[in-house]
């Protein structure tokens, strides 16, 4: 049990820093590329592109319980696959054309450009197909190629954002890179699985996916509000210079976040099988580690942010380096959030979900309320971290069957 959680862990710990190793080179090649005002508009565009994962976060999580559930049963696998992704297809188009009078209000809202919205709009596809993939690789235990495929994202969006942003000079370059990227990983991943629609395909109902997914998706929606509302949130109560500066200490604050969340990813698929007990200790054990990394960061961040943020994004940014600790003390909460919310989603049905969406509002309303400079704004952002943790603490959970 010790050796899966630890294998496990460091083959994704790997690959997904690797991954978040590309991205944030993106990250800072773009920062480099654009002018401030500029990246502050394309941080924001990528926070818009983080809600379009919500769903794809449940629908991992779910696929890849159920997935985990017929682990030696390829032709039930192939059938859930199948089925899911039919219906990926057809919510990716119901969710485009609800997103386009969003797409408007927020093009006035935020004073960037419709087009730049209806092309991460086109993101919404993939929120619904590439996480059906994707869980289907982890709740095989294929981290290695589960991996593998978010490491040919992370190049391709790389490589294809440098040549169009030379071309382009512009936000447009990076925003279609990430839609050529995903596509890649899409197709990378349907390839790792392709064992499994050699199969024959087998029938299975499973009882109780669609209440768990749903359920799932409130939890995700909860973090994932968060999780950008402060860049959006930003861009609108403060100057475009002063919401990059904060664009860049959030990117580098969630250098903390996907750190960690390889240690959720792992633990989930084999807490998933355990015995109550079993699962507490891996709970435990994958919470020590997370703390270690969190905490590790955060010293880097307290004692060296002028030279993280000189060597990673320029001079240009380092008005960021006041608040730098604060968002990674934020994002250190966050970490152990996502955590226990995966734990308790490995031991079943959560009963009562809205519990966290009422937390979340409640931090949301924070923010709103603390913005009179960007220093407060940061230690309201510790503080609404701290809430949704503390919800997480009166969630119920059903078992499955």
């Amino acid at each position: 049990m010790k050796y899966e959680l630890i294998k496990g862990s460091i083959i994704l710990f790997i690959f997904s820093n690797l991954f978040n190793f590309i991205n944030y080179l993106f990250q800072f090649l773009m920062a480099r590329f654009l002018d401030v005002a500029s990246y502050g508009v394309f941080v924001t565009l990528i926070a818009f592109i983080n809600y379009f994962y919500i769903p794809g976060n449940a629908i991992t999580t779910t696929i890849s319980r159920y997935t985990s559930k017929f682990f030696n049963e390829n032709g039930k696998i192939k059938d859930l696959l199948i089925r899911s992704l039919k219906k990926g297809i057809k919510y990716s188009f119901i969710a485009y054309f609800l997103f386009i009078p969003v797409a408007i209000f927020s093009s006035y809202f935020l004073k960037i450009p419709f087009i730049l919205f209806l092309l991460i709009g086109l993101l919404l596809f993939a929120s619904f197909i590439l996480p059906v993939v994707k869980g289907g690789l982890q709740g095989k235990k294929r981290f290695q190629k589960l991996g593998l495929v978010s490491v040919v994202e992370g190049v391709t969006k790389l490589v294809v954002a440098v040549v169009l942003v030379l071309i382009i000079k512009n936000v447009y370059g990076p925003t279609i890179a990430i839609i050529i990227s995903v596509l890649v990983s899409f197709f990378s991943g349907m390839f790792f699985l392709r064992d499994i629609f050699k199969e024959k395909r087998k029938y299975v109902e499973v009882k109780g996916i669609f209440s768990y997914n749903q359920n799932t998706f409130i939890l995700f929606l909860s973090l994932a509000l968060i999780f950008g509302i402060d860049v959006i949130l930003a861009r609108r109560f403060f100057a475009p210079e002063i919401a990059g500066q904060y664009a860049v200490a959030s990117m580098m604050a969630k250098i903390i976040f996907f750190g960690s969340s390889s240690i959720g990813q792992s633990m989930f698929p084999i807490t998933s099988l355990k015995r109550d007990k079993e699962k507490r200790k891996i709970f435990i054990e994958s919470l020590l580690i997370t703390i270690s990394i969190c905490i590790l960061s955060l010293l880097v961040f307290w004692f060296f942010p002028e030279l993280v943020i000189k060597i990673l994004f320029g001079d240009k940014y380092l008005g960021a380096s006041g608040i730098i600790f604060f968002v990674g003390l934020a994002l250190s909460i966050r970490s152990i959030t996502n955590l226990h919310l995966l734990y308790k989603l490995s031991k079943g049905k959560i009963k009562n979900p809205f519990i966290i969406l009422f937390f979340t509002m409640i931090g949301i309303i924070i923010l709103s309320i603390f913005h009179q400079s960007i220093l407060r704004f940061a230690i309201a952002l510790i503080f609404t971290d701290s809430i949704m943790l503390f919800g997480t603490l009166f969630l119920k959970v059903e078992k499955l069957k």
